[in-house]
C-alpha cells in the first residue's frame, strides 16, 4: 500500500506525515506556516489534547479562556459534530486573528487552529480559514 503523502503544490513537494500516535498528554501533530510577513508566518498547527467531556463543554471551557485571556469572540458554531471559533486578542503586544475548528473523538479534541496577526488576516485569512475547515475525522 502506498503511503499517503502530504503534497504542496505551490512549491513543489510532497512528504510523508510525521505520524506519532497521541499519548495521555496533548500533543501538537502538525505546524504549517506561510511565508513571514511583518515578522510573523501566519500558521495553522493541529493538536490533540486529552478532554473526556462534550464539544458543548469544551466551547464552554474555550469562552471562559478567552475571556480570561482579554481575547474577543468573534464567532462560534456547533453544527455536525464540529466546533467552530474565531476569536481576536494581543498576544506579545500584537493584535492577533485566530480561528479553530474542533471534534471530539476518543476522549480527545482534535484542534486544528490558524493563528496570524490581525494585518495579515485581509490577505492570509481565507487560506488560513479553508485549511482549518479542512479538518476531519477519518
Amino acid at each position: 500500500e502506498k503511503t499517503p503523502r502530504l503534497v504542496f503544490p505551490a512549491n513543489g513537494f510532497s512528504i510523508a506525515p510525521l505520524d506519532g500516535k497521541a499519548g495521555a498528554g496533548s500533543f501538537t501533530a502538525l505546524m504549517m506556516f506561510l511565508p513571514v510577513t511583518d515578522g510573523f508566518g501566519p500558521n495553522v498547527n493541529v493538536m490533540i489534547q486529552p478532554y473526556p467531556g462534550t464539544l458543548q463543554t469544551y466551547a464552554d471551557l474555550s469562552r471562559q479562556q478567552f475571556a480570561a485571556a482579554k481575547m474577543t469572540l468573534v464567532s462560534e458554531q456547533l453544527a455536525d459534530g464540529m466546533l467552530t471559533l474565531e476569536y481576536t486578542g494581543t498576544l506579545q503586544n500584537n493584535a492577533m486573528h485566530f480561528y479553530s475548528r474542533a471534534f471530539s473523538a476518543d476522549s480527545k479534541v482534535y484542534l486544528a487552529t490558524a493563528t496570524a496577526r490581525e494585518a495579515q488576516w485581509e490577505t492570509s485569512g481565507a487560506k488560513l480559514k479553508s485549511c482549518v475547515d479542512s479538518l476531519r475525522k477519518e
